[in-house]
């Protein structure tokens, strides 16, 4: 499972500790996947407002993580089976938006 940045985050700010300071440990620990300086100021700025929940929020639409190892051998799979496949036609059969099937065919399977 992919660490909670938005818990760990609160609480180090609830321990008083310096936005920077934050990311820099968690830079120095999740080089690839650590928030920006700029969500941490986000998160900050919310959490100064009063927003101390550790929950994050709900959001409307289609949930983000689509770059799943199932997603991907889907539409290697499918490449495989029809080389002649469109990127259109390939993220109909798999329900999901054509930018990530671009995304997984370009990135992950090259």
């Amino acid at each position: 499972a992919a660490p909670d940045f938005h818990s760990y985050f609160l609480i180090r700010i609830k321990l008083t500790k310096i936005v920077n300071e934050i990311y820099g440990d968690l830079l120095s620990t999740f080089s690839d996947s650590c928030p920006s300086l700029t969500t941490l100021k986000k998160w900050q700025h919310d959490f100064d407002r009063g927003s101390s929940a550790l929950e994050k929020k709900a959001r409307p639409g289609r949930h983000r993580e689509t770059r799943t190892e199932e997603n991907i051998a889907t539409v290697k799979r499918l490449i495989d089976d029809n080389r002649q496949m469109t990127t259109r036609q390939v993220a109909a059969e798999v329900s999901l938006p054509r930018r990530t099937v671009s995304w997984l065919l370009t990135e992950d399977l090259g």
